[in-house]
């Protein structure tokens, strides 16, 4: 006979069905819907399916029998009438997130199960998970690992009969993509961006202010201050993992500028200070640097006594956030003043002045006296206080010593002595005086002779430029200068 039996058992399970020991029982056939079942020839059978059971004991034999059949059904219902009822297990639905799995990601799973039952997830090892009892449970893993085995079981709550569901997943390692949070770039300079190496991975930048990229390299170019990001992601060619990273891009452009300074060469006579003022702007930092000494570290600086044959002054400006600096270079150069020694010799105040002289003004009283300027020897025809002002190429200038004179110096300063027409004169001059001239001379204003007569009253001005000349006219006991103008 058969022993006593679960009449009851989950189908997943299943129910052993076994023959109480006999002495007489040795073979042993059983059968399923009247047909024999193979390889089901011991004293037991494991029922799993639905059907009619029975068993024939010494089958062929003169001491054979059957033992009566059993049915056994499929059901939900737990009070069925049938000798064994095989509980269904609950239907479980798994829906695994999209391949690659990379530790560090937040992943979502999915299973749809009966109403009546309950979930169980499992993810073992280095795993942090949430919501392992709900139909949509979180899972992030910490390290990679190659067959990771996990599952989900779902539990009948009226029955409690379970379905399992186990899977096999391969996690790989997230590659590298971190970037600062923000990376200062200095107009108009090229700024590299480097992330983490790997040989497996494959790297792709995007960004406004990109010039070029070699792999884990980018490098960016400002042209305007603005904020801008700039996107890495990262690929790992071996296990398909990505991951992606934007960095903000703050860009700042530093100008040093001198306004006034022009020119390359800034000249500065001697004796004299030179006032610098570079544009201000607030968070900026100021260096002046001259053959690079420190002069000062303010927007203004004042400069003295730079060497004869030129210093080089720098100003170098870094903005205080992001120490993007900027740098103008220019010389300034010490210009030695003119040299001019004022003298009289008979009837005349003679200048005798350096060669860098190139302009000359006379004054008397603080009065300019045009007619004589560009003049080294004149011969004024009034009294008071004389001096003359001497001037560089460069504009440097300086006075000479003041010389009072108290009587006229010239015989003839209180009358007409000579007469020199036409002046203007277009092809010549005439000389009228008591007094034959022993000489003509007329000299440009830098001195150099330009035509001259002996013994006579005229002089031929037609081989000359127009422009203004000194006339020179000397007598027996005078030499009478004068200007001239040639049309």
């Amino acid at each position: 006979k058969y022993l006593a039996l679960d009449t009851l058992a989950c189908q997943e399970d299943g129910v052993r069905v076994s023959i109480e020991d006999h002495p007489y029982a040795v073979y042993f056939q059983w059968y399923k819907d009247g047909e024999p079942l193979q390889d089901s020839t011991g004293a037991s059978i494991l029922i799993t399916e639905p059907g009619v059971y029975y068993v024939k004991i010494n089958e062929d034999s003169e001491c054979s029998t059957s033992l009566s059949e059993l049915v056994v059904k499929l059901s939900t219902d737990t009070s069925s009438s049938a000798d064994i009822t095989l509980i269904t297990n609950p239907n479980l639905t798994v829906s695994l997130p999209e391949e690659p799995y990379c530790t560090g990601i937040r992943y979502t799973f999915s299973a749809l199960a009966d109403s009546n039952a309950h979930l169980l997830w499992s993810f073992p090892d280095n795993t942090e998970a949430s919501g392992l009892t709900t139909n949509s449970p979180h899972v992030m893993w910490s390290s990679a690992q190659v067959n990771y085995l996990a599952s989900v079981t779902v539990t009948d709550s009226l029955s409690g009969c379970a379905t399992t569901n186990t899977f096999s997943l391969d996690i790989g390692d997230t590659p590298d993509s971190k970037l600062p949070d923000a990376q200062a770039v200095c107009v108009p300079d090229t700024t590299e961006i480097r992330a983490a190496q790997s040989a497996s991975w494959t790297y792709a930048w995007s960004g406004r202010y990109m010039v070029d990229v070699s792999n884990e390299i980018a490098f960016v170019a400002a042209s305007s201050t603005d904020t801008t990001d700039l996107l890495l992601t990262v690929v790992d060619t071996a296990n398909g993992c990505s991951s992606s990273d934007t960095l903000q891009l703050i860009s700042y452009e530093v100008i040093a500028n001198v306004p006034g300074i022009e020119e390359d060469t800034t000249l500065l006579c001697e004796g004299e200070t030179l006032s610098l003022e570079a544009e201000y702007v607030p968070n900026w930092n100021y260096q002046w640097l001259t053959d690079a000494t420190l002069r000062g570290d303010t927007s203004t600086v004042v400069l003295s006594n730079p060497s004869p044959v030129g210093s080089e002054v720098t100003l170098r400006v870094t903005e205080a956030t992001s120490r993007c600096t900027n740098e103008t270079s220019f010389w300034v150069q010490e210009v030695p003043l003119p040299e001019a020694v004022l003298s009289i010799e008979e009837d005349s105040l003679i200048l005798d002045t350096s060669m860098n002289v190139a302009t000359i003004l006379w004054f008397v009283d603080s009065t300019e006296l045009s007619e004589f300027a560009g003049l080294n020897r004149i011969q004024p025809e009034g009294i008071g206080d004389f001096y003359a002002m001497v001037y560089s190429a460069e504009g440097c200038a300086a006075q000479t010593e003041v010389i009072s004179i108290d009587e006229p110096l010239s015989l003839f300063a209180q009358a007409e002595y000579l007469k020199v027409f036409p002046n203007p004169a277009t092809s010549g001059i005439t000389i009228e005086t008591e007094q034959t001239p022993e000489s003509i001379v007329v000299f440009s204003l830098t001195g150099q002779v330009m035509t001259s007569s002996h013994g006579i009253r005229t002089l031929d001005l037609r081989g000359m430029a127009p422009g203004v000349y000194l006339l020179q006219v000397q007598l027996e006991d005078h030499i009478h200068y004068q200007r001239i103008s040639k049309k």
